[in-house]
């Protein structure tokens, strides 16, 4: 082949020319497939849904996406590079397959576990440092000349 080496690019049928410049896959044409091509059109079609779920989820986060682009063209490549980042991210936490929610929801929990963790290990520190505070200022206040005893003694000189 001659792209052999490349990524391929998922097709269908109207971008039958783009094959000549990258690597492509795309379906089988004609009406009179043999069970091998059909069953070879079905998975890269299955494999497309999965494409077409992206750009949905792409076009449904980021309107810029979805309609008619109207800023300056300079702009164009950062803002949808930018908006694909961010709905792979997305992706990351809300699959956009039900068969992906069992791994997400796992991620999740982990996630979940950690935090808690987290915050146990700081309410912890905290406890800690509030016990060795109170102790401090114990520690100060009997070094310290009591005010109470010295008020009354200065009172018992003046009469």
């Amino acid at each position: 082949e001659t792209f052999a080496d490349e990524w391929a690019l998922l097709a269908d049928k109207g971008y039958q020319g783009l094959g000549d410049q990258k690597r492509c896959i795309h379906p089988k044409k004609g009406r009179n497939l043999s069970r091998a091509d059909q069953q070879f059109n079905d998975e890269v079609s299955s494999d497309r849904v999965i494409v077409e779920n992206f750009f949905g989820r792409l076009c449904t986060l980021w309107r810029v996406c979805a309609d008619k682009y109207r800023w300056s063209e300079e702009l164009y490549n950062d803002i949808f590079q930018i908006s694909v980042g961010l709905t792979n991210f997305h992706i990351e936490y809300n699959p956009l397959r039900e068969h992906n929610a069992e791994e997400y929801a796992q991620r999740e929990h982990r996630m979940l576990a950690i935090g808690k963790e987290k915050a146990r290990k700081r309410r912890l520190s905290q406890e800690k440092y509030r016990r060795r505070k109170q102790m401090r200022h114990r520690m100060s206040l009997d070094d310290l000349p009591r005010h109470h005893d010295a008020d009354v003694d200065s009172d018992a000189t003046q009469m």
